[in-house]
C-alpha cells in the first residue's frame, strides 16, 4: 500500500529487501520486503534520481544542485557547487559516481563533487555506464560518452528528449525518450553507432532496464488530441519485436453475466472472466484494443487500431476488428481507420466508429462502410450508442455530439447552464435507455463571465439538443445503464457514479486508477475497468 500521494520520480534497490524511491518535496520511501516507510531527506526540494553502491551507501539527487547521502542510518546533504537541476545518477564504485543534470555532469571521487562537463544549452537527464571509463549520458537531443578522459557527443537527435539510458554491455546500450512530446522513441548503440529501434512503444518512454534476452521499456500515454489522464505503458523487446504488458492498460469491458466477461486493452490484450478468474486470450494482434461489445458469450467483437507519426504529426491510421466465436478470436477486418468504439443490437447488426467519422456496419457476414471517412463525422469518436440504423449517436474529441440519421452525421447542440461556454476538453462516452433518454459524459470545464464550473454530463430527452448538467465531479470516461433509473458513469480517480432516475450519487471508490469503461450484465453484475484495475460489483 502506498504511504504517499506525491509524485515519485525514481527507484533503486540494493536487494528485494532494500529498495528506495524518491520524488517531489524531498520524499524518500524505503521498502524492507514487508512495507514502505518514509525517511527524512533533510530537504523539501524535489528529488529526481537515486542510486547506491550498497544499502548503506545511497545517493539521491534533485533540484537546485541537491545531493543527499544515506549511510544506512540517516540522510545528509552534500555540497555540489552547482544550482543546476540534477536528475540522473550512476556509479561504478563508491568513489566513482556520475550525476547528469541541466547543462552539467558532476563527478564524485569519494571526497568531493566536481564539474566534469558543462554546456548551458544541453539538458541531461540520464546517465549509465559499464565502468568509470565507459559512461553514457543522454538528454535533450543528444547522447554523450565519457572514455575516462573527456566527454564527447556520440549523436544528436533533434526534437528527441532522452529520459533514460541503460545497457547490457558497452556495445549493447539503449536510450529511450519522446519525440516532439508525442511519440516514444528507443535508440540502440551497437558499439559503433546509434540507430532508432522500429516499433517503439507509444507515449512518453521514461525508463529502460533489461537482462539477457529482453529489454523492458516503461512510460506513459496521453490519448491523441485529448487532455486526459496519463496511462501506463510497459513493453518488452526481445531483439526483433515488441510485445506489451497490456493488462496494465485496460480500455473497455463487456459482460453477459457475472460468470462471463471480456476486457480489452493495449498491445492486443484480451482478458476473459469465467466467474472464478481472469485468463489471457490470444488476440493475434499487437494493436491497442479500445472497445468490446458482444451479442452473446460466443459472439463478441473487439475493435481498435493505432496511428503512425511523421515528424511528430499523425501521418496514417490503421484499425482492426476481431471476433470471438466461443473458442478463439480471429481477425475480421483491417480497415485504414483507427476504430474507437463498437456497439450493436444483435450479432447481425453491429456498428463500429473510428477516425474521420468512418462508420462500419456488420450484417452477420461482412463489414461494409455505412459512412466513409469525412470531416462531417466525429473526428476522434470514442463512444457510440445505437438505437436503430438511422438513429446512432457518437461522441469524441470535439465540443459537440454527433447524430447519424441513416444518411449522414449531423451536429447536435449542447445547451450550457447559466449561459456558459465550454473550455476545451472532450466527450468520451454515450448511452441511452431509449431514443428520448440519452446521456453523454466527459470532462468539461464550462465558464460564464463570472466563474467556471464542471459540467461532465449532458442529457438528451428527445429532439436534437442536449442539456448539460452541472456536476462537480472529476472527469468521466464512460456511461452505461440497465434502465433509465439505473445508470452508471465512471472516470478519473476511481470515480463511480450511479443515477437513480433523479440524481447522480457517488459510489465507494475502490481504486485510484482512471476507470475508462463500465458495463453491466442481466444478473445484476457490473464491471468497470481502467489502467490496471478491474472492479466488480452488483446493482
Amino acid at each position: 500500500m502506498s504511504v504517499t500521494s506525491v509524485q515519485l520520480e525514481a527507484i533503486w534497490g540494493a536487494s528485494p529487501l532494500d529498495v528506495f524511491a524518491v520524488g517531489a518535496a524531498g520524499t524518500i520511501l524505503h521498502y524492507d520486503g514487508m512495507r514502505w516507510t518514509t525517511q527524512s531527506a533533510g530537504t523539501s526540494l524535489d528529488l529526481l534520481g537515486v542510486w547506491g553502491s550498497s544499502a548503506t551507501d545511497v545517493y539521491a539527487v534533485g533540484h537546485n544542485g541537491t545531493v543527499v547521502h544515506y549511510d544506512g542510518a540517516s540522510w545528509r546533504a552534500e555540497t555540489t557547487g552547482t544550482t543546476a537541476n540534477l536528475r540522473g545518477i550512476w556509479g561504478s564504485a563508491t568513489n566513482d559516481i556520475f550525476v547528469a543534470g541541466s547543462g552539467t555532469v558532476l563527478h564524485f571521487d569519494g571526497l568531493s563533487w566536481s564539474t566534469q562537463f558543462s554546456d548551458a544549452q544541453l539538458s541531461l537527464g540520464a546517465v549509465w555506464g559499464t565502468s568509470g571509463t565507459d559512461v553514457f549520458a543522454a538528454g535533450s537531443g543528444a547522447i554523450l560518452h565519457y572514455d575516462g578522459l573527456a566527454w564527447t557527443s556520440q549523436t544528436t537527435v533533434p526534437a528527441v528528449d532522452f529520459a533514460a539510458v541503460w545497457g547490457r554491455s558497452g556495445s549493447d546500450v539503449f536510450a529511450v525518450g519522446v519525440f516532439s512530446s508525442v511519440q516514444g522513441v528507443v535508440y540502440h548503440y551497437d558499439g559503433t553507432s546509434w540507430s532508432s529501434v522500429p516499433g517503439a512503444p507509444p507515449g512518453w518512454s521514461s525508463g529502460v532496464w533489461g537482462r539477457p534476452g529482453e529489454v523492458i521499456v516503461v512510460g506513459s500515454l496521453v490519448p491523441l488530441n485529448r487532455i486526459g489522464p496519463f496511462r501506463a505503458v510497459i513493453a518488452q523487446y526481445d531483439g526483433s519485436q515488441w510485445t506489451g504488458y497490456p493488462w496494465l492498460v485496460l480500455r473497455s469491458v463487456w459482460a453477459s453475466s457475472g460468470r462471463n466477461a471480456v476486457a480489452v486493452g493495449g498491445g492486443g490484450t484480451i482478458l476473459r472472466y469465467d466467474g472464478a478468474a481472469w485468463q489471457v486470450d490470444s488476440s493475434g494482434t499487437d494493436k491497442v484494443l479500445k472497445a468490446v461489445w458482444g451479442a452473446a458469450p460466443n459472439d463478441v467483437f473487439a475493435v481498435g487500431g493505432g496511428v503512425s507519426f511523421s515528424n511528430g504529426v499523425p501521418s496514417s491510421f490503421s484499425g482492426v476488428i476481431l471476433h470471438y466465436n466461443g473458442s478463439s478470436w480471429r481477425t475480421q477486418l483491417l480497415p485504414s481507420d483507427d476504430l474507437r468504439a463498437v456497439w450493436g443490437r444483435s450479432g447481425t447488426d453491429v456498428y463500429a466508429v473510428g477516425t474521420h467519422g468512418v462508420l462500419l456496419h456488420y450484417d452477420g457476414s461482412t463489414w461494409t462502410q455505412a459512412v466513409s471517412g469525412t470531416s462531417a463525422g466525429p473526428m476522434g469518436a470514442v463512444g457510440i450508442w445505437v438505437h436503430s440504423a438511422n438513429d446512432i449517436y457518437a461522441v469524441g474529441d470535439e465540443d459537440t455530439v454527433r447524430h447519424y440519421d441513416g444518411a449522414r452525421w449531423n451536429t447536435q447542440t449542447v445547451e450550457w447552464p447559466h449561459g456558459a461556454q465550454p473550455v476545451g476538453h472532450w466527450w468520451s462516452g454515450v448511452w441511452g435507455s431509449s431514443a428520448d433518454n440519452l446521456f453523454a459524459v466527459g470532462n468539461r470545464s464550462v465558464c460564464t463571465h463570472q466563474a467556471c464550473f464542471l459540467a461532465n454530463v449532458a442529457r438528451n430527452c428527445g429532439g436534437g439538443s442536449w442539456t448539460a448538467e452541472e456536476l462537480q465531479e472529476p472527469g468521466l470516461e464512460a456511461v452505461w445503464g440497465s434502465t433509465a433509473g439505473d445508470v452508471y458513469a465512471v472516470g478519473d480517480s476511481g470515480t463511480i457514479l450511479r443515477r437513480d432516475g433523479q440524481s447522480w450519487v457517488p459510489q465507494t471508490v475502490l481504486t485510484p486508477a482512471t476507470l475508462t469503461d463500465v458495463w453491466g450484465a442481466t444478473d445484476g453484475t457490473v464491471f468497470a475497468v481502467g489502467g490496471g484495475a478491474i472492479i466488480r460489483g452488483t446493482r
